[in-house]
Parts: C-alpha cells; sequence; structure tokens
C-alpha cells in the first residue's frame, strides 16, 4: 500500500534474512516542530470504554495470582471469573460464554503470552488487542 515490497530469505542451519523497502516523502521543518498527536489513554482506560463489562475466564492455580489477576482486570472493567484448573475452566467454558480465557501457561497452537511478573500496562495492552478482534467484538457485543 506504501509502494513498497516486503521479503524472506531462508537457508535450513544458516537462519533467515527478513527484509522491507517503503517509500516515504521528505517532511519539512515545520512538520518536526509540530507538536507530537495527542497520546493515547493508558490501556486499562481503553479497555473499560471499549470493553467494560466484557466476561473474562481466569485459568490459574496459585491463589495469590488469582487474587491480583481479578484486581488487574475488574480495575480495567472486566467482569472475571477464576477456575483452578483446566478440568474447572472447560466445564466453566461450556457453561458461559467468556470474550476472553487467560491461561497461567504458554499451551500449544497458542500464539501470544504475557510473562511473569506481570506489568499491568502490558497486559490491558494485550488484551486490548484480542478483545479488538473483529471476531471477539461479535461475541462481545452478543452477550451485551
Amino acid at each position: 500500500m506504501m509502494g513498497g515490497e516486503i521479503g524472506v530469505e531462508s537457508e535450513a542451519g544458516k537462519g533467515s534474512n527478513f527484509w522491507f523497502t517503503v517509500r516515504l516523502q521528505k517532511g519539512s521543518a515545520e512538520e518536526l516542530a509540530a507538536p507530537a498527536l495527542t497520546a493515547l489513554p493508558p490501556a486499562d482506560q481503553r479497555l473499560l470504554k471499549v470493553h467494560g463489562g466484557a466476561k473474562v475466564l481466569v485459568v490459574e492455580d496459585e491463589p495469590v495470582n488469582q487474587e491480583v489477576s481479578r484486581i488487574l482486570l475488574e480495575d480495567a472493567g472486566l467482569a472475571v471469573d477464576l477456575a483452578e484448573d483446566g478440568r474447572v475452566a472447560v466445564a466453566m467454558a461450556r457453561r458461559q460464554h467468556y470474550a476472553l480465557i487467560m491461561m497461567d501457561m504458554q499451551m500449544p497452537n497458542l500464539n501470544d503470552f504475557v510473562a511473569k511478573p506481570v506489568v499491568p500496562e502490558l497486559l490491558y495492552e494485550t488484551i486490548l488487542r484480542w478483545l479488538s478482534r473483529p471476531q471477539a467484538k461479535a461475541l462481545v457485543q452478543r452477550e451485551s
């Protein structure tokens, strides 16, 4: 869309080289001196505004981590249920629709995680990214 190219060159046992080109316009001194655009509000505020009330299931076996997760997510306006293991989580997910299910470990075939100790802003940004996906919006809207 910007008139550039993207590519990869890969050789087994040696590695990969990823590259891209993009065509940009030269800016003026006035543009450089202009004040920056207003920064986005913190992620927890955006999460509350856009997805407040969304139902989230946290699967965590450690009681202290459960409590920390619950507090962080409720502070961002999410409705939180807790499960202490996978078996309980599956039973809960069968009875209740969740906009998002968070687990305490990286699982095969899943493509995102937040490392512990949790940095709240990173947690909120990650949740925003997943709840902002088109299929998640449809699910959250149906729940309301």
